[in-house]
Parts: structure tokens; C-alpha cells; sequence
């Protein structure tokens, strides 16, 4: 240690060295100053730090470590030189006078250049000061605690106002909640009535549809038989009499036809009547079957339907006119890389907001892939305090020393869970290697919405979703901020 810093280092208490960091140095030289005397913090950038935490470490480590006090004098000798000039060119009364005028900014740096100066009479003004400054500091300190005491006492008292017009409004809106889910019990109650209803009235068509289906085909077939049988008989009878009809007339061909031959003509011409008769009722009786055999198949297709508007409004399970069931998923990787390249990151308070769009959000999960050297401990909790369920996965190093993180799989397997008691699917992604999986939800019956940066995503993806949103610089805030 040169004789400046030990000199300093024996005359200086701690307290005034705190007032001369402060006054001489800036934010920026006093981190540059921590950087170069090794004063580091972990997990935390050293301009991140407090400086009055940063001045405190700084005095520490000059009382404690003899290369870092001669660091520390050589910085404030080149931050005060003009100072020390002035002070050394001055007579001891002419300092007392420059310092008691010195600007309240610049007494600590006065106070180093009479530290530095050396001259007996000098250091007795730095010692002198010392002693009124330390009388000074305790009445101000107790003064700023009195003061900081009634100010915390007010605000405590504005906040417990705060809190019971809070805790009052709430009431209310408990209230109004209140009634609204006594109305919605209501309305669930009428809707399981109507559906029991539904069920047996379906119940009672689909019994009334066998029995009239069974009743069809039991005429059906009895009068089918009937009809063929008399068919068949009077074809017999027909070809008789035809038969004995030629029998008799070769017999009595030249003596000409007698009473009976035209007896017998009138009963088969009559019999001719009567066959072309049964003709037309068969037809007539045919066509009447094919009719009711329609009329069944159409009551059938109706019954159909009414059981499978039955089984959606089972598995929708929303009530009518209610808000649209929204799932949020988060691919946050792709979103981070995606904002970094816009010179950005994604505000994510700002993403649910514009997702869900007052809709009723179900779920919302972020998922988050750490590397082990990295704390992000803090990204983490915010987004569980914006309203996230976040699901972490850790980076994989592989043999090559690659490395591998997705949750391509693990994303898939929650939708596709999830969307049965979905109406909206929002995918907040623009990997083209979910097209696919958009595909398969839409199949279910969920709308599918992507959120994504346009330069990023995938024109397929856009394509296979019922609607894709692009994120503008709304939803960006500044790295850092």
C-alpha cells in the first residue's frame, strides 16, 4: 500500500469515506470500480445493484484489502484533482471557508483533498468536521425515522381505507356472483330436466319405431303369403277351365257352342275380371307397403338425429349462450427467440389479455425450458403471478456436446387432453411441426387459434388454423425494461 492510501486509510473513518465515494464518483464509475476491484454479486449484474449497497462494499473492502485501498485512492485522486489543487494552493482558513461553502454534492469531495493535503492544520478542519458531521447525522437520522414513521403510519392508514372499499366492492361482486351462479344452477337444473325428457321421449320413439317397424313387416309378409297363395290357386283354376274349356270345344265344334260352352264362357271372362281385379289390388297393396316402408325409414333418420343432437349437448356441456371455453398454450422458447430477433421480449400479462378477449379462460400453461448454468427463477414467478401454470423441462446435453429441450410432445399431449372440455384451442407458437396436431383438434370439434410473430411462423401452420392473430409491437417491451 503507497503512503497516500495508508495515510487515508488511518485518518479517514468509514462514515466519511461513504460520503466521499458518494460525492465523487458517478453510478457508472463506482461499477466500474466494483468490476475492477473484483466486488462481484451472484446472479446479478453489478449495475443491477443499489449504489448505496455498492459504496457500502466498496469502504468494506478498503479497510480490509491493502490493493484495493490503493485502487480506490488512485480513482478519487483523478475524480478530484481540481480539488486538490484548490486546496493546496489555499491557506488553512481559506480551506475552512471553502469548506464550510462547498455545495452539499461536492463536500466529500473536498474532504478527500484535505485527506490528501497533509498539512496539520488541514487535517484538524477534516477531523473537526468529522465530529459535527456524526452530531448532525444523529439528529437527522432520528428525524428521518420520526418522518418516515408518520409516513408509513398515513399510508397504512390510506391502505386499510383501500382495503375496505376493496374488501366492500368485493362483497358485491360476490354477491352479484352469487346470484349469477344461483341463476346458472337454475338454468343447469331446467337443461338436465329437459334433457332427461329428451332422453325418454327418444326412449319412447326409438320403442315405438320397433314396434311399427314389426308391425310393417309382420303385415308385410302375412299379406305377401295371402296374396300369393290366391295368386297361385286361381292361376290353377285358370289354366283348368282353360283346358276343359279347348276339351269342349274340339267336342262340339260343329254342332257350335251350347248353353254351358256360353255358360262357361261368362265364368271365365268373369274369371278374367276377377284376376285383372287382384292384379290391381296387389299392385295398389304393394305400392301402399314401399310408402309405409319410406315413412319408417324417414321416422328412423329423425329419431337419428334427435340422439346425436342428444349425445353433442351432453358432451359439450356449455350452457346456452355462456362464454366460449378458452385454453391458452404457450410455446415460450419460440416466442423468446422469436421477440429477441425483433430486438424485444413478449409481455406476457399482455398476451393472456389478448388471447382469452373475454372469454372464459379454462387453463393457461407456459412451457419453460431451463439450462442448468441459467436462474431463471425470477421468469419463472412472473409468470405464475400474471396467471400461468408453468411446466419446466430442463436442457438435455448430449454425448457430441449438443444440446436438446422442446415440449413439441408435451404440448400435443395437453391439448389433445384438454380439448374435450374446450370450445377454443389458442396456440401461442409458429412451429410448423404442430400443423398436424391443429388438424387432430379440429377433428374433436375445438376452434383453433394460432398467436404468433408473422416473420416466424409457418405458412402451413397459418393455414390448418380457424384463425391466426400475428403479434405486434403492442405486445413487445424493451430488453432490459
Amino acid at each position: 500500500m503507497n503512503p497516500l492510501a495508508r495515510r487515508m486509510a488511518e485518518l479517514v473513518p468509514p462514515n466519511v469515506m461513504l460520503r466521499i465515494l458518494g460525492d465523487s464518483l458517478s453510478k457508472r464509475e463506482i461499477v466500474k470500480l466494483c468490476n475492477a476491484c473484483g466486488i462481484t454479486y451472484k446472479g446479478v449484474r453489478t449495475k443491477s445493484v443499489p449504489t448505496d449497497e455498492l459504496i457500502d462494499d466498496l469502504t468494506d473492502a478498503f479497510y480490509e484489502e491493502e490493493d484495493i485501498a490503493q485502487r480506490i485512492v488512485e480513482t478519487l485522486n483523478k475524480a478530484n484533482r481540481a480539488w486538490i489543487r484548490k486546496v493546496q494552493d489555499s491557506s488553512p482558513d481559506q480551506v475552512e471557508e471553502i469548506l464550510s461553502k462547498a455545495p452539499e454534492g461536492e463536500v466529500g469531495r473536498v474532504l478527500f483533498a484535505l485527506a490528501v493535503d497533509g498539512r496539520p492544520e488541514v487535517t484538524d478542519l477534516l477531523l473537526d468536521w468529522e465530529e459535527g458531521w456524526e452530531d448532525s447525522s444523529v439528529v437527522a437520522e432520528v428525524l428521518e425515522r420520526m418522518a418516515a414513521f408518520t409516513g408509513e403510519r398515513e399510508e397504512l392508514e390510506r391502505r386499510v381505507e383501500s382495503l375496505r372499499r376493496e374488501r366492500d366492492e368485493l362483497k358485491g361482486q360476490l354477491e352479484v356472483l352469487q346470484r349469477e351462479r344461483n341463476a346458472l344452477k337454475e338454468l343447469l337444473a331446467r337443461r338436465e330436466r329437459e334433457i332427461s325428457s329428451l332422453r325418454r321421449a327418444n326412449r319412447e320413439l326409438e320403442a315405438e319405431r320397433d314396434q311399427l317397424k314389426g308391425k310393417l313387416e309382420e303385415v308385410q309378409v302375412q299379406d305377401l303369403r295371402t296374396l300369393s297363395s290366391q295368386m297361385h290357386q286361381l292361376v290353377r283354376e285358370h289354366r283348368k277351365l282353360c283346358h276343359d274349356v279347348e276339351r269342349l270345344v274340339s267336342k262340339e265344334e260343329v254342332h257350335g257352342p251350347g248353353p254351358f260352352l256360353e255358360a262357361l264362357g261368362r265364368a271365365v271372362g268373369s274369371l278374367r275380371d276377377t284376376l285383372v281385379s287382384l292384379s290391381e289390388v296387389w299392385s295398389r297393396r304393394e305400392e301402399s307397403l314401399w310408402k309405409g316402408l319410406e315413412a319408417v325409414r324417414q321416422e328412423v333418420q329423425g329419431l337419428t338425429a334427435e340422439v346425436r343432437g342428444l349425445k353433442s349437448t351432453e358432451r359439450r356441456g356449455r350452457p346456452v349462450g355462456g362464454p366460449p371455453r378458452v385454453g391458452v398454450f404457450v410455446d415460450v422458447q419460440n416466442m423468446f427467440y422469436s421477440a429477441r430477433q425483433l430486438g424485444g421480449r413478449l409481455d406476457f400479462e399482455k398476451l393472456l389479455e389478448v388471447t382469452v378477449a373475454g372469454r372464459r379462460l379454462v387453463r393457461a400453461i407456459a412451457y419453460v425450458v431451463t439450462a442448468p448454468d441459467v436462474d431463471q427463477s425470477k421468469f419463472v414467478t412472473m409468470l405464475r403471478q400474471k396467471g400461468y401454470e408453468v411446466k419446466i423441462k430442463e436442457l438435455r446435453k448430449r454425448i457430441d456436446g449438443s444440446a436438446k429441450g422442446d415440449w413439441d410432445m408435451g404440448m400435443a399431449i395437453d391439448i389433445v387432453k384438454l380439448s374435450e372440455s374446450l370450445d377454443v384451442v389458442v396456440l401461442v407458437s409458429g412451429d410448423g411441426d404442430f400443423v398436424d396436431l391443429v388438424n387432430l383438434v379440429k377433428t374433436k370439434g375445438p376452434r383453433v387459434e394460432v398467436f404468433s410473430f408473422d416473420q416466424n411462423t409457418s405458412k402451413d401452420l397459418i393455414e390448418a388454423a380457424d384463425a391466426y392473430y400475428p403479434i405486434g409491437e403492442e405486445l413487445l417491451r424493451p430488453i432490459g425494461v
